[in-house]
């Protein structure tokens, strides 16, 4: 019977962290991957700012507010962690702890043009579309009445993200309206590793499970922006993502089969207004609208997925709508030889999928920075942001919630001189 007992638990905890693993591969970042530290640090409320390099990213329609070329970089940390509770002895505060992983997150050459009175801006970009990258390790200890133990290390491993090398140009139409396109040249890979290492100090002994797999991810999408100057105080700026189709090829380890696969997605939207306040500080505000639900996996065929009723099978549960705002304050030295703008922001994540009761699944997030301009050179930003996926249900019996820490920093050279 003890044996039995002992059986049983071994079995329900590996399951139950299979299920954590499943549950933690659902938990991609689907929101808004920012570019720019500046951006990032008013919460992704760019829009109607899109006043730098980074415009090819939030608002094309915006480069033609860069008066000389511009060079920049941004870098990027990450770090994540999860917790898991459970009304199950055996899953009971499973924590896990990512490690902090650093990666390129936007490089960029921008250079604006005059044609007589007409204002144009050429330029290309490398940048992150969505940022996978982690490794999750998780420890648990569980013991019995009979004094049995069992030690459980899960490591989760991911690596990759799509990213995309994006040329971009823009021209103001008439003073005060600029548009702007952003063609993106999609790439990227999804690769993760999955062990499970358990101990335990009867029957069993030491066993340890193993799995790697990887997708791979192509395709091309178009952003078109625009930009309208109501006032010197007020801006307004929308962006949108065409339709477009991905494709993906997964792969398994011990076997030479490629699955492929194609997702298809509809357009997103995205608005944004800016207000200058005084001559020191600006406000700005942000909408997104992503209609996740509206995306399909297509057959060999080119053929949607439908049910048993030959309705169509949406990829995703649930449209992501995100709220955005942010400020940037300006701050000089007497001889104004460089600024120090301050900045934060605030943010809304919902996520596209759902819990087990089929409520979608919600966070959000802050985010705070500074940089320091000397005009006509070069300037420096830092930006630090917090957010959360907020506690939901994923099993009967178990719940989890997340949180991400993303530190960025950027440099911008002015190429006038």
């Amino acid at each position: 019977m003890n044996s039995m007992r002992r059986t049983i638990t071994i079995i329900l905890t590996l399951v139950a962290l299979v299920a954590v693993s499943e549950s933690a591969a659902q938990l991609n970042d689907y929101g808004r991957v920012g570019s720019g530290a500046r951006a990032v640090a008013m919460g992704g409320a760019f829009t109607a700012v899109a006043d730098d390099a980074t415009a090819i990213m939030w608002n094309p329609g915006g480069l033609t507010r860069l008066a000389v070329p511009e060079a920049s970089v941004v870098m990027r940390a990450n770090t994540t962690a999860f917790d898991l509770a459970s009304t199950e002895e055996f899953l009971d505060a499973y924590k896990a702890n990512s490690s902090t992983n650093v990666a390129l997150n936007f490089a960029s050459l921008v250079y604006p043009m005059r044609l007589g009175p007409i204002s144009i801006v050429t330029g290309v970009a490398y940048r992150t579309i969505h940022d996978w990258e982690r490794e999750l390790v998780g420890e648990r200890s569980y013991s019995d009445d009979f004094g049995s133990l069992l030690e459980i290390t899960e490591t989760i491993k991911r690596g990759g993200g799509i990213n995309a090398i994006s040329p971009s140009a823009a021209i103001e139409l008439i003073r005060g309206l600029s548009v702007g396109a952003t063609y993106n040249i999609l790439q990227g890979s999804l690769t993760e590793d999955y062990s499970l290492t358990y101990v335990a100090n009867f029957d069993y002994g030491a066993e340890d499970i193993f799995s790697t797999e990887e997708t791979t991810y192509e395709g091309n999408s178009l952003d078109v922006g625009a930009l309208l100057r109501l006032s010197d105080a007020v801006n307004i700026g929308a962006k949108v993502t065409l339709p477009y189709e991905r494709t993906s090829t997964f792969t398994t380890d011990g076997s030479t089969e490629e699955i492929v696969s194609t997702l298809e997605l509809p357009m997103f939207m995205y608005l944004g207004a800016s207000l200058r306040v005084g001559s020191y500080m600006s406000l700005s505000f942000d909408v997104a609208m992503e209609p996740w639900s509206q995306s399909f996996l297509l057959d060999a065929n080119g053929d949607r997925y439908t049910d048993e009723f030959g309705d169509d099978i949406p990829y995703f549960d649930h449209d992501v709508t995100s709220l955005h705002a942010g400020m940037e304050l300006l701050l000089t030295n007497t001889g104004q030889n460089f600024i120090l703008p301050v900045r934060a922001g605030v943010f809304t994540k919902p996520q596209p999928y759902s819990d087990i009761d089929g409520d979608q699944v919600t966070g959000k997030g802050i985010s705070a920075g500074f940089g320091m301009v000397f005009p006509g050179r070069f300037s420096l930003d830092v930006a630090g942001m917090i957010d959360n996926v907020d506690e939901f249900s994923w099993t009967e019996v178990a719940s989890r919630s997340e949180e991400n820490i993303r530190l960025m920093a950027s440099i911008i050279f002015y190429l006038d001189n």
